[in-house]
């Protein structure tokens, strides 16, 4: 493996592990701020989800336009096929599931790992 793709990996698992980690501090201060609850675990899933899509549904439009060899030539179209939506269905349940499970009991949490 060259060095500049291992540089490249190293940065993405970096990039993925920082917005995962804010993502689960965004979701504590969501779900258990006081005076900025939001008591609603799947419509705090499915805007996240929402706002997913529409990113990539960006980035591809922008991919389209993008010369190629730059940052956004990387990024596809969107395309759905029903066919697909319908083998992952029960991943994508349990996924909602999973996340959602996060979010009502991280209410509970503290984000500090050394607790009292």
């Amino acid at each position: 493996m060259a060095r500049s793709q291992a540089t490249l990996i190293a940065m993405v698992v970096a990039g993925y592990f920082a917005i995962s980690i804010s993502m689960v501090f965004v979701n504590k201060r969501l779900m258990s701020s006081p005076g900025a609850t939001i008591p609603a675990p799947l419509f705090v899933t499915w805007y996240q989800c929402v706002v997913t899509v529409g990113i990539c549904y960006i980035l591809g439009k922008l991919g389209q336009k993008a010369a190629p060899g730059t940052f956004l030539s990387q990024f596809p179209p969107v395309e759905y096929d029903i066919a697909t939506g319908l083998k992952v269905m029960k991943l994508s349940a349990m996924f909602v599931g999973m996340i959602t499970y996060v979010l009502v009991f991280s209410s509970a949490l503290r984000p500090t790992l050394h607790q009292p």
